[in-house]
């Protein structure tokens, strides 16, 4: 059995998207020794869903100077425009399902695919509660904008990416991203936080060897 990585992270997490680049690398690297999982976490649901406010949007802007500084990923104008808008509504709920309709159609696009949505949202500022933006980046990948539709707003899929929520909290892991390999029972923390590319993979190939 081949050992797994659960990447935890969220849609709506600005240091998710600073990692997507090398997440989907190392994705490419180890895709033939290691199962690779999406966990979405759940960071902004129910009692935390997050209503845009000036101080709130200050906050995401100063963060985001701090991304751009340390991973040299960017933050498009329209993605500003929507921070000003008091009508934003930022909900895990709706990209935490989306990313699981495609790993339930087509698992192989899940990392592909959370790239892309993640452009819409963090470079053309799209309304992430919007069920026709995910099914519009189906279509891309050829899943059939329907089905997706259909899958995504089963009870079925609502469960499913609840108990991924509760999983992300067993995990225990301390930020978004994480990246934790697993290997005959043992596990062991990968990545927390950006890092780069090289530093993650040495990481990989040290885990793998230590819990064989």
């Amino acid at each position: 059995m081949k050992p797994k990585i659960y990447y935890v992270m969220d849609t709506m997490c600005g240091w998710c998207y600073s990692f997507s680049d090398v997440v989907t690398k190392i994705y490419e690297e180890f895709k033939d020794q290691v199962d690779f999982t999406i966990v979405p976490a759940g960071m902004w649901v129910n009692k935390d869903v997050k209503e845009m406010t000036p101080g709130f949007s200050d906050f995401i802007r100063e963060n985001n100077v701090r991304i751009t500084q340390l991973s040299g990923k960017e933050f498009g104008e329209d993605y500003y425009l929507m921070l000003k808008d008091s009508n934003t509504v930022l909900d895990s709920l709706p990209g935490s399902k989306a990313i699981n309709v495609i790993i339930n159609l087509d698992t192989q696009a899940s990392f592909s695919y959370l790239k892309t949505l993640q452009k819409e949202f963090f470079i053309n500022g799209k309304n992430m509660n919007d069920v026709e933006v995910y099914s519009k980046i189906a279509e891309d990948f050829g899943i059939d904008s329907d089905s997706f539709k259909k899958e995504f707003s089963s009870k079925e899929l609502i469960d499913q990416t609840f108990k991924q929520f509760n999983f992300a909290s067993e995990l225990d892991v301390s930020s978004y991203p994480s990246l934790i390999l697993v290997n005959n029972e043992k596990s062991s923390l990968i990545s927390s936080g950006y890092l780069p590319f090289e530093e993650v993979k040495t990481h990989i190939e040290k885990s793998i060897g230590s819990l064989t």
